[in-house]
């Protein structure tokens, strides 16, 4: 798989008609929600051209790392980043587990270089929407709309919070934009715009393209004398004392 052919490609499509209000919708939500998180410092790795929209987005200082920079890290089974392990306040992948060969390896490095309690923003294609679910058969029929590369990987929402579940990551908001068919056509297109009102109410989840913010939380590790403290509290509540002899 030629990763940098494929952020190439995608990067052209977001030229495109439908490409393009994608783009727009995807930098304004982007900018409200890291706004709200409050962080300071933000790393965008994934896609390029979004950087003239994103740069400054709801914070004070932004880094992007897109296309030949971040091809190692989606291109390679040892992703890495050359980067310092909990050092990212907030880390936005842009499209990066869509074109990476092993998406896994890639969410374990993000994990490694976010801080504790930092967030971990990821924008991909749906796979329950329009767009994935008829990919083939606009595939079939040739349309415009799929000169998205071929190699693009769909994932489900649900298969997404799992794995960021497993990571210590904590799933909040999770968002869908795009209702509309990727119709190459300006006056078809934009009288569709309905559907990205009636989608957002009607749909839920179904947009083309997901935002999902998660937060890395670390468990603390209980200090021995706590768990004495509470063990002492079990047993004056009358809850009985287990016993361990004979073991």
């Amino acid at each position: 798989m030629n990763t940098r052919q494929t952020l190439d490609d995608l990067g052209h499509w977001y030229n495109s008609l439908v490409g393009e209000s994608l783009k727009t919708t995807i930098a304004s939500q982007l900018g409200k929600k890291l706004a709200k998180l409050g962080v300071q410092d933000v790393l965008f790795l994934g896609v390029a051209g979004f950087e003239q929209r994103l740069n400054g987005a709801g914070c004070q200082h932004t880094m992007f790392f897109t296309d030949v920079a971040c091809e190692h890290l989606l291109a390679n089974e040892d992703s890495y980043l050359p980067i310092k392990s909990e050092s990212q306040q907030c880390v936005v992948l842009l499209h990066g587990l869509d074109v990476s060969i092993n998406p896994h390896a890639v969410l374990r490095e993000m994990s490694r270089v976010v801080t504790r309690d930092g967030y971990l923003v990821i924008v991909g294609f749906n796979r329950w929407s329009i767009l994935g679910v008829f990919r083939p058969l606009l595939r079939m029929f040739n349309w415009r709309a799929q000169r998205l590369p071929r190699r693009l990987r769909f994932y489900g929402l649900s298969r997404l919070t799992d794995w960021l579940e497993l990571l210590g990551f904590e799933t909040g908001k999770i968002l869908t934009m795009g209702y509309r068919p990727p119709i190459q056509n300006d006056k078809l297109y934009r009288w569709l715009n309905f559907l990205e009102t009636t989608g957002r109410i009607l749909l839920g989840r179904v947009g083309n393209v997901y935002l999902c913010i998660a937060r890395k939380r670390t468990i603390p590790v209980t200090p021995e004398p706590m768990i004495s403290r509470l063990r002492a509290g079990l047993i004056k509540a009358g809850l009985p004392k287990t016993s361990t002899e004979g073991v």
